[in-house]
């Protein structure tokens, strides 16, 4: 099977959605020739030497530094125009130009886009089109508006919720089959009109490279750890709502409770937190692994999202206690209180944490039970069967333009 692949960015095994889609493309590259389109930030020679091993050919599309005043003026233009802000912050003439060019060079049997937001590109042709859907994006607009303090912030999300669900629902409808990676989001997109069939292969983690490891905690370690791209607005917010609502209430049971921050591109207002008596802004790290190991708690404290979360997948992996709220952990399937603490309420979160850092054997039994559940469910290897079988079905049923080209030769050279 001839795939091709199409990213907003290089595909890493190292940060959010770049984790599931290289995951994918490496359960794929056992069967299928993949030719990679990535829009990135990063010169071309800097693709990941583990990443051409996996794909056939890479194109890297240069894309303008996401500067705060460059994206302030894209969201300010957004307002004069019937497109959402993502359609700006993403969309290059040169990256299109790319995908022209690779769809008259080959005959591929599918195409797929990960995320709905590269939906401001086409895919000329009949090429049949699988859409992986990372979160319901339109929702997380939908959600940042409710839970804004400022009316102006909360006018804004609600203009771009309604543009974007527009954008995102037409996407879809001209997908051939639309990947979601939980029941929950599955059930929303399913409820919209003209939907193509929606399949869900959840997000995963690679149990083998997570494993439980013994460390002596150094400069790594911290009793509590949040991490993720902190670029992603849901991810912001719920440092600054977990900073400001919950940690004085765990320094106030643990006066020497410490608390560790990482994840690429903190803004401002997340590294300012690092400010704060116990709590450390680390930023960017090569590999979560050690930080996860050092800990004795992560938290998710989103409030805001969509999906699924990668970073609970990999906590649990690595058999690392976690107290989640409940949009944090949603589409997954956890139980609270056995594989990991649900709470929402700050005084809830505050006390599930110190709890949990009281009781070593708890941790131990979440942890246990936690890693047992990934092991089962969300091994990358699992999810991997399950997108081969999904593109197998979709491949017999749309009967694609490279199979219907190769019929016609077929019948030319026997008539």
């Amino acid at each position: 099977m001839r795939v091709l692949w199409l990213a907003p960015y290089l595909p890493v095994p190292t940060f959010g959605g770049g984790t599931r889609t290289f995951n994918l493309i490496k359960a794929m590259s056992r069967t299928c020739e993949i030719d990679l389109i990535a829009g990135d930030e990063s010169p071309p020679d800097q693709v990941p030497a583990e990443l051409r091993a996996l794909c056939r050919s890479i194109r890297v599309v240069p894309r303008p530094i996401s500067s705060r005043r460059r994206k302030r003026w894209l969201q300010l233009r957004s307002l004069l125009s019937r497109r959402s802000a993502q359609f700006w912050l993403l969309y290059s003439a040169e990256m299109q130009g790319e995908i022209n060019q690779a769809i008259r060079a080959g005959e591929y049997d599918v195409a797929i886009m990960e995320h709905s937001f590269m939906g401001c590109y086409t895919v000329p042709g009949t090429q049949t089109l699988v859409l992986d859907q990372h979160n319901v994006e339109c929702e997380i607009f939908r959600r940042a508006g409710q839970h804004e303090r400022s009316l102006l912030r909360r006018a804004y999300n609600s203009l771009e919720f309604r543009k974007y669900r527009d954008e995102e629902q037409r996407i879809c409808r001209t997908a051939t089959l639309v990947l979601a990676t939980s029941d929950l989001d599955r059930n929303v997109m399913m409820r919209w009109r003209g939907m193509p069939p929606c399949v869900v292969v959840a997000n995963g983690v690679d149990a083998e490279r997570f494993a439980p490891q013994r460390v002596t905690r150094d400069e790594t370690g911290a009793d509590i750890l949040f991490f993720g791209s902190m670029h992603y607005a849901p991810n912001t917010q719920a440092m600054l709502f977990f900073a400001d609502k919950v940690w004085p209430r765990i320094r106030r049971d643990m006066p020497g409770a410490t608390l560790s921050i990482v994840g690429m591109n903190p803004p401002r207002e997340i590294q300012s937190l690092g400010d704060r008596a116990g709590i450390s802004v680390a930023g960017f790290v090569p590999d979560i692994r050690p930080h996860l190991a050092g800990t004795k708690v992560a938290v998710v404290p989103l409030r805001i999202g969509g999906g699924t979360r990668l970073k609970i997948l990999e906590a649990l992996a690595m058999g690392t206690a976690v107290v989640s709220t409940s949009v944090g952990c949603e589409g997954l399937d956890v139980e609270n209180g056995r594989h990991l603490l649900i709470a929402d309420d700050p005084q809830e979160i505050a006390d599930s944490v110190v709890a949990l850092l009281r009781d070593p054997e708890r941790r131990q039994a979440l942890g246990s039970e936690g890693r047992q559940l990934v092991q089962t469910l969300y091994d990358w290897r699992v999810l991997g069967i399950e997108l081969e079988n999904a593109l197998a079905d979709v491949l017999g049923r749309s009967r694609p333009r490279a199979i219907r080209d190769g019929e016609k030769r077929a019948a030319s050279a026997s008539g």
